[in-house]
């Protein structure tokens, strides 16, 4: 073998070995060990909360606001409502007065509007602070005649309170016993066309999770 086909050899071979210790190496990169390890958790719940109003009273109450009369105290009644369930919530009232129909005793002469603007409200509490935010007021003259009585807040406006807030509390507190109370009375410009005159009044509490829903 010539000097030249020698190291032509050699070439070869070393390049070979070139060849070959890349095609080691990229096959080391393939088959590295690399830890992990894993972990079970399991047996979890996911549960919504809730919430529930409850009242001091059947989940249907009937009272009566009886013997009104002009300027007499106001009828008062209380309900003291009761977040039973997990998670806060905000408290609306709403309030709704139609005819009575099934008392005979009730003579009709005076329409459900007009007697209600006719019952004033006194007391409106709730949780022992004045609930003040009612929109509207009653015109006493375009109930009475003659009246120099100032405007006042009367069930009318309590039950057509769409431009207010009916929100209460923006936090019900789960256990928590809240007293809602309201009193009424029949102004004292009433005449003796209300006499034995009454309308039906539902309050409706609702308990959201949250203000506005």
């Amino acid at each position: 073998m010539t000097e030249e086909d020698s190291k032509f050899t050699r070439r070869r071979v070393l390049g070979g070995l070139i060849t070959v210790g890349a095609a080691s190496a990229a096959a080391g990169a393939g088959t590295f060990a690399l830890f992990s390890d894993s972990e079970t958790s399991d047996g979890n719940t996911v549960q919504a909360g809730t919430i529930e109003l409850t009242t001091n009273e059947a989940s249907i109450s009937t009272f009566t606001f009886d013997g009104i009369k002009p300027g007499g105290s106001a009828n008062e009644h209380t309900w003291t409502l009761k977040n039973t369930g997990s998670i806060s919530g905000s408290l609306d009232v709403s309030v709704t007065v139609s005819d009575n129909n099934d008392d005979e005793s009730i003579t009709g002469d005076i329409d459900k509007e007009k007697f209600a603007k006719a019952v004033q409200v006194d007391t409106l509490n709730y949780d022992g602070g004045l609930i003040s935010n009612i929109s509207g007021e009653t015109d006493p003259n375009d109930v009475f005649d003659n009246s120099s009585a100032n405007p006042y807040e009367s069930l009318y406006d309590l039950a057509n309170n769409a431009d207010g807030d009916d929100d209460l509390s923006n936090h019900v507190d789960p256990g928590d016993g809240t007293d809602f109370k309201i009193g009424l009375s029949l102004h004292e410009d009433a005449g003796n066309d209300f006499q034995g005159e009454g309308v039906d009044v539902t309050f409706e509490f609702m308990l959201n999770q949250q203000d506005g829903q």
